[in-house]
């Protein structure tokens, strides 16, 4: 079982290696474009983009209602950066950061995530990585394992 508690554990990590990455993204992209409260509003984005699915949305948008008070200008720059941001964080950035983190190939994280999201909504992407790495852990250990068990010789009686 402590290959499974290290699969979870690496997800907790991976998906808090993600959050730390999205507030310094966003910490970079927000003082590019000039948007006051710059910090606060890049650790609230990242501490929001531990939300699946909608965390990206949910995380951007007091930064585009700040940069909306400037210019609709900005706040269109702000929006678009958040839309650009949470597809390349999910589909390309978020799948090698849990590979490395659940030990599941990108593609295996995708179809957990998108198996969990059509099965559960939220709650299925929240249990999705957890699940399946867990899955491969038990597979690899009990039933390829298993059989590794059975071909060794006895030992004479």
């Amino acid at each position: 079982m402590t290959t499974i508690t290290a699969r979870i554990g690496g997800y907790v990590s991976g998906s808090f290696i993600q959050a730390g990455l999205s507030a310094l993204v966003t910490a970079v992209a927000l003082i590019a474009l000039g948007v006051g409260f710059w910090f606060p509003l890049a650790a609230w984005a990242g501490f929001a983009s531990l939300i699946p699915i909608v965390g990206a949305y949910i995380g951007g948008a007091p930064a585009v209602l700040i940069a909306l008070a400037d210019s609709p200008g900005k706040a269109l720059s702000v929006l678009l950066f958040f839309v650009i941001w949470q597809q390349v964080r999910d589909y390309l950035v978020g799948p090698r950061i849990m590979k490395n983190s659940v030990d599941l190939s990108p593609a295996a994280v995708m179809l957990a995530t998108i198996v969990g999201a059509s099965i559960g909504g939220v709650f299925g992407v929240l249990l999705a990585l957890p699940v399946a790495a867990a899955i491969k852990a038990v597979t690899i250990e009990y039933v390829l394992h298993e059989g590794e068990q059975e071909e060794a010789p006895s030992e004479p009686t």
